[in-house]
């Protein structure tokens, strides 16, 4: 289980609401070494994305709207 323990409100690049539930393989996660690890890579994969730095740009720049 991967819980987000810190900045409760922040995003991550891996869902949009907040909540993830993900199954995997564990032929998915050995290659990695570990979940830990596995986990970390999708992170970094993920934040990757052009919608997750979109939505990071946007978030840096405050709205009135």
């Amino acid at each position: 289980m991967l819980q987000k323990s810190r900045d409760q409100g922040a995003a991550l690049p891996i869902t949009e609401t907040g909540y993830r539930s993900h199954f995997t393989p564990l032929g998915n996660i050995e290659p990695y070494g570990d979940a830990v690890t596995f986990v970390k890579e999708w992170l970094d994969h993920a934040g990757q994305s052009e919608d997750w730095k979109i939505l990071q740009d946007e978030a840096r720049q405050m709205s009135l709207f």
